[in-house]
């Protein structure tokens, strides 16, 4: 099981630190996020990411265990305690949406629209999860349907049309 120690602490995690080290250096986007980070920063944001992820519905419950979780879902954790040390309000987040269109150059007018759905996490880490997730919850970007029954009867009691299947 990897596990992190802060201080006199031992947390659980995805990853170690000297796995995120290694994710780390091959990153443009975070490389030089996780150099400038203190050893106490990289385990910090190592843990939170863990229990960001560990909370969330996944369609497997073996990927809220850390010692069983998807390849994917331990990618994920790194990528999002590298996103964290970069902005750690990306573990406090609901959603990733960015929801300002506009800011004025003096900082007087702040213009707001609409922002796209997408999921809590930043789109890479969601990349990653996207498909291991529960659809029913809400820290799913997508939702599911189904269709049941195998008659033609219509499901509608008030039938003005009469119509019938071939």
């Amino acid at each position: 099981m990897p596990t992190i120690t802060i201080g006199s602490d031992t947390f659980d995690s995805y990853s170690t630190i000297a796995d995120l080290a290694s994710y780390a250096a091959g990153s443009l986007v975070h490389g030089d996020t996780y150099d400038a980070a203190t050893a106490t920063q990289r385990s910090r944001a190592m843990v939170e990411a863990t229990r960001c992820l560990v909370a969330m519905s996944w369609l497997d419950a073996d990927n809220a265990d850390v010692d069983a979780a998807d390849a994917l879902v331990v990618q994920a954790a790194q990528e999002l305690a590298l996103y964290g040390l970069a902005d750690a309000a990306v573990f406090t987040r609901a959603t990733s949406s960015d929801k300002v269109k506009r800011v004025d150059a003096k900082g007087v007018g702040v213009e707001f629209f609409a922002p796209t759905s997408v999921g809590r996490f930043p789109a890479r880490v969601m990349d990653l999860i996207a498909a291991l997730l529960d659809g029913g919850g809400n820290d799913a970007p997508f939702g599911a349907s189904e269709a049941g029954g195998t008659d033609a009867e219509s499901a509608f009691d008030d039938d003005a049309y009469e119509l019938t299947s071939p």
